[in-house]
């Protein structure tokens, strides 16, 4: 049946798509988008159904064979969406946007089965790395920069129309124009922008659809993006979208949240959506690796029109709004650690910087603008995004549009700008005074252009990136999750036990939610850590819980058998001696392991540092293996007895021998119960 539709004599091509609340394909409620097959005018509504038939949900089948006429149908709420490469197994689960009808004869007729070439991932189903012919992906390694952009494009419409506030209907709108299509030329000025700024990844706001914004990329962008769209809440059918380069080497998850409720102080009735559009999150992770590189949330948040006169300037529903999104970044933090990165890019309809609404942002989700963490200091003009002209009343500029970012990503804002719109002779044209000197340009809001250093995303990728050491790896927080693993590089027979049960011990660590620290070594307790913590921080939580990081501090110069493709260097250390310095300032435990004259040295100068630690607090010191460990335990008592040590040696560290005994004191991060590997 598919090969008679693509050898069908031909109309012209088109896009083709329909919003439907009915699965399309038996069992794959969805969303689908594609270019439609050339097709014979003669077949009919009722025969194609007919043929599609065994293909085809059994609801869908009497809308295909009707006469032919507009559908009718609700938009369907979809959780997550992520197309894939045309050859995936999960193609058409589900699809990723509706069929649009097309042609006065064939309204009704589904092409969907080009989904099955165009693909999506089933829900919650992260998309894999993808290229492009003559597009190359690049390595993670070789990506030194990430440029981040927040783009309302306004009015980004193939079909939609004017619509205007509903008197009859507080709170809604009503259509009052057929489609009004975004001029060419601001739609190919949009494009350049985003070109010439060679933007990584961009948020989009007031963009129609999936198909919209595939047209978009198509025509005006080379087709060098994959695109991201789920259908939200706005009733003109304006949605938040992101772009993202072919060839980054990502793996990308799409989210919603527009199912979110409230009770609505101002209109009443029961619980109602809360988010006028979505707030959706594009989940960033690095090839096979389970914890994000980054989230990056869009948001386009509920305009200043007035609801029905009790709700001025809409502020108690943004309030509402902006609070929600402060405690859905407090999930994900659950999910996947509290030093998750995210950033939440946008259009925040109000002065960002300014207005009381948007202080849970930084405040609850501990958020910073990125102008303010940019080095380079802006003037409040230079951040002005949007302006306004009511007729009769002065203009007003604000920043209405916003990268904002976690505090661990501080630090990698290199800078923050607003794009300015060019004269044909290149230079910037001033922000508008007056309406018409604004509809000169192709939206009603400037580009916003964040560039970050991706070496402090990613991790260092050699000995020359390593940081001396990683501060956001020294604070409290993160060293009461961090424990060090110490022992022997070689695995002689005497002491295999014990290099098997480090192993365990990291791997059920990483588990629980802590970071595995160690040197990098690939053999002999070292290497067991190593291989464990790497192998289960980058597998996927069966139980949806977030897992620790496999963490390393190097030495120079390097001993030879160092991997750091595997794990994240913290820091960098011209001697053993500095490296246990460092050990000691990122993490509160340490796991001692058999080992020859180095492993000895570290555990004497720890339990040292425990000794002499004045106001700090005790480090948490494990020895495993008492038969090895025997003998030193001796030695520290005849101290305590003698009276050279203040403290008994229970106090300042313990002996293990068995799993249980190790880890009897690490209680899952979270709380949630281990998840035991099989």
């Amino acid at each position: 049946m598919l090969a008679a539709l693509l050898l069908a004599s031909p109309l012209s091509a088109q896009v083709v798509s329909v919003k439907t609340s009915v699965p399309v394909f038996t069992g794959a409620p969805g969303l689908v988008s594609f270019q439609a097959p050339a097709l014979n005018p003669g077949l009919s509504s009722p025969a194609l159904a007919t043929g599609l038939a065994p293909s085809l949900s059994p609801a869908l089948i009497p809308v295909l064979a009707a006469p032919a006429a507009p559908l009718a149908v609700a938009p369907l709420a979809v959780r997550a969406l992520a197309p894939v490469p045309a050859q995936g197994a999960k193609a058409i689960a589900p699809l990723r946007s509706a069929v649009r009808t097309f042609g006065d004869g064939l309204r009704a007729i589904p092409s969907a089965l080009a989904g099955l070439f165009d693909g999506a991932a089933a829900v919650g189903e992260p998309e894999g790395p993808v290229s492009s012919a003559g597009v190359p992906v690049r390595t993670l390694q070789s990506i030194t920069q990430l440029k981040v952009g927040s783009y309302n494009v306004e009015n980004l419409f193939e079909q939609v129309g004017k619509h205007v506030p509903d008197p009859e209907n507080p709170g809604k709108l009503k259509k009052i124009s057929d489609a009004k299509p975004k001029p060419e030329w601001a739609l190919r000025e949009e494009g350049k922008i985003i070109l010439e700024n060679d933007l990584d990844i961009v948020t989009l706001a007031e963009v129609e659809d999936i198909q919209a914004l595939e047209d978009f990329n198509s025509r005006f962008l080379g087709g060098k993006y994959r695109t991201f769209l789920i259908e939200g809440n706005d009733e003109r059918g304006i949605d938040i979208a992101f772009l993202v380069k072919k060839d980054l080497p990502f793996e990308l998850e799409q989210r919603s949240h527009k199912e979110e409720t409230w009770l609505d102080p101002v209109l009443g009735g029961g619980p109602k959506p809360l988010f006028s559009r979505d707030l959706t999150s594009l989940v960033v992770r690095a090839p096979g690796r389970a914890r994000p590189l980054f989230v990056l949330f869009g948001t386009h948040y509920k305009s200043k029109r007035d609801r029905d006169g009790r709700d001025p300037e809409s502020v108690i529903m943004r309030t509402a709004q902006v609070s929600r999104t402060a405690e859905i970044m407090a999930r994900y933090r659950a999910e996947f650690g509290a030093d998750v990165p995210m950033m939440i890019a946008g259009d925040f309809n109000g002065a960002v910087a300014e207005e009381a609404a948007y202080q849970p942002l930084y405040g609850a989700a501990g958020l910073a603008d990125s102008f303010d963490a940019a080095p380079a200091p802006s003037s409040k003009e230079d951040r002005v995004t949007h302006t306004f002209h009511p007729r009769g009343e002065p203009a007003h500029a604000a920043q209405m549009d916003a990268v904002l970012v976690s505090k661990s990503l501080r630090g990698a804002v290199q800078s923050a700008k607003v794009y300015r719109y060019k004269n044909p002779d290149g230079t910037a044209r001033p922000i508008p005074s007056t309406y018409e000197e604004r509809e000169l340009n192709p939206s009603d809001h400037f580009p916003l252009l964040v560039t970050l250093d991706f070496t402090q995303i990613r991790g260092p990728a050699s000995f020359d990136e390593i940081p001396a050491l990683d501060a956001r790896y020294a604070g409290p927080e993160s060293r009461a999750r961090t424990v060090t693993v110490l022992g022997s590089s070689k695995s002689v027979e005497p002491i295999k036990a014990q290099v098997a049960l480090s192993a365990e011990a990291s791997g059920e660590l990483i588990r629980r939610g802590y970071n595995v620290l160690t040197g990098a070594g690939n053999a002999g307790v070292m290497g067991a850590s190593y291989a464990a913590a790497a192998e289960n921080a980058n597998a996927a939580a069966p139980d949806g819980r977030v897992r620790g990081e496999n963490l390393v501090i190097a030495v120079r110069p390097a001993w030879g058998d160092e991997n750091l493709a595997d794990a994240r260097a913290i820091g960098v250390a011209d001697s053993e001696a500095e490296r246990i310095e460092k050990f000691a300032k990122t993490s509160d435990s340490f796991l001692i392991f058999p080992g020859s004259a180095g492993s000895l040295q570290e555990a004497a100068t720890l339990i040292a540092k425990n000794a002499y630690r004045g106001e700090a607090p005790l480090k948490r010191i494990i020895l495993v293996g008492r038969d090895f460990f025997g003998g030193l335990a001796q030695q520290y008592q005849r101290l305590f007895a003698d009276g050279l040590l203040k403290e008994s040696p229970e106090t300042l560290f313990r002996i293990v021998d068995t799993a249980e005994e190790l880890l009897s004191g690490f209680l899952p991060v979270n709380g949630a119960p281990s998840a035991k590997k099989p």
